[in-house]
């Protein structure tokens, strides 16, 4: 069911997972750049009395890994709910696809009411057609089986 909670609710999640992908790819550019030092001390084969020490250089693998599977995680999370706003949308396009195309224009392509106007080409002049088709749709018919009892919030 799309609901304006619903849709606003979307768009507040695929934010904090964009944020949250952004955010784990910079902690993994810098775990890659990184160098973790350490030292040991040990014996060589051809003295093997005399004890040495060794300087080991590397990466953090553990980290990095914990990081990006933390940012797959994150992915898939955006990923699942953008596949079910395309299958409500599926459904609310069989009732009215010029509705469907403005939800998509507007929160899966992420554009502005202005933008949504010049791309519908349904004769719309300026940015409020798009928006007014938009709050009559969840404001009209109370009974539609995508919308119950919702309140547009502008």
């Amino acid at each position: 069911m799309i609901t304006i909670e619903y849709l606003n609710k979307y768009e507040k999640d695929i934010k904090n997972y964009d944020y949250e992908v952004q955010r784990l790819k910079r902690n993994i550019n810098s775990e890659n750049s990184k160098t973790t030092t350490d030292s040991v001390s040990g014996s060589s084969s051809t003295y093997p009395y005399i004890q040495r020490h060794y300087e080991i250089n590397g990466r953090n693998e553990k980290r990095i890994k914990q990081l990006e599977k933390r940012k797959k995680y994150f992915e898939n999370k955006k990923k699942k709910l953008e596949e079910e706003l395309e299958y409500k949308l599926k459904r609310l396009a069989e009732e009215d696809s010029v509705l469907a195309d403005i939800v998509r224009l507007k929160y899966i392509d992420k554009l502005e009411w202005k933008q949504v106007a010049i791309k519908m080409k349904c004769g719309y002049s300026d940015e409020s057609g798009p928006r007014k088709k938009f709050e009559r749709y969840f404001n009209k018919n109370k009974t539609c089986p995508f919308v119950s009892d919702i309140k547009v919030i502008q």
